[in-house]
């Protein structure tokens, strides 16, 4: 399987960039650098051609939207080319001393996968969480490939398929962040229809930034102020999400054919 790699940053991070490329030629690792859509410098009407400003999710910022737009357009870069599968990465990430290895060698890759993500979700490695996995997945040099049964977040480094992107791309524009649209299999109409799968330990985590860097994205964490009957109804529909997991799901923790897991990131499994 022929592979695109591809890691996003947008023009005015050049410090990210440079460590970055830093990074990428120390894991052994080429990839395409493509300018990202900049929430500063591109008109709204030009996002909402790649994703809404609400959906099932709620309110999507437009920093939130820039960043879905810029996968949006890697994933038809990748349908440009001529490879089979794609890597993409965001550019503030460490990266695993092993993932050149899972990268040129892809025996390991599920006949039926559509994405694999490589990523652990920063709150997820804090112990916020554990997500459902389905067993008894497939070993990889001392690392698990297992099919993800419940949503977990984060799109700072991902695999998938060209059939993956053009199911993604017909969903256009998308209804919630990229990392929603991905791995949040309970809200996601387009997750809920591929097979997705997780590497454990994971090969990437977010959180590489160079020293006194800006924030490239606006304030992460702040959210926008709802009230009254909007905001009743935003939490009431994220908790339907959050609790509408799948009969068939729930069966197979059950039956012990899934279990609950923290996933941590790893350099070294070997």
């Amino acid at each position: 399987m022929k592979l695109y790699i591809e890691m996003l940053n947008i023009e005015r991070a050049k410090d990210r960039k440079t460590l970055m490329t830093a990074q990428l030629k120390c894991k052994n690792i080429i990839a395409n650098f493509f300018e990202g859509m900049d929430f500063k410098k591109t008109d709204k009407k030009n996002l909402e051609e790649f994703c809404l400003d609400f959906g099932p999710w709620g309110r999507i910022q437009n920093q939130e939207m820039a960043c879905t737009a810029s996968h949006v357009k890697a994933w038809m870069r990748f349908l440009e080319s001529d490879s089979d599968i794609c890597l993409i990465m965001e550019d503030d990430i460490y990266i695993s001393e092993e993932l050149d290895k899972w990268l040129t060698d892809l025996s390991w890759w599920p006949t039926d996968a559509d994405i694999v993500k490589l990523e652990c979700w920063v709150e997820k490695i804090n112990g916020k969480g554990k997500i459902l996995l389905e067993n008894p997945g497939k070993n990889h040099l001392n690392r698990k490939v297992k099919k993800l049964l419940t949503r977990h977040m984060g799109a700072a480094g991902y695999l998938l398929t060209r059939k993956a992107a053009k199911k993604l791309l017909k969903s256009i524009p998308l209804n919630m962040v990229v990392d929603h649209i991905l791995f949040n299999i309970n809200a996601s109409k387009v997750a809920k229809n591929m097979e997705i799968y997780q590497v454990a330990p994971a090969l990437i985590i977010q959180g590489n930034e160079p020293e006194n860097t800006n924030s490239y994205t606006g304030n992460r964490n702040k959210k926008l102020s709802l009230s009254g009957i909007k905001w009743l109804s935003q939490e009431m529909r994220r908790a339907r999400y959050e609790i509408s997991v799948p009969l068939g799901t729930i069966l197979k923790y059950i039956k012990g054919k899934a279990s609950l897991e923290y996933i941590k990131y790893k350099d070294k499994a070997i």
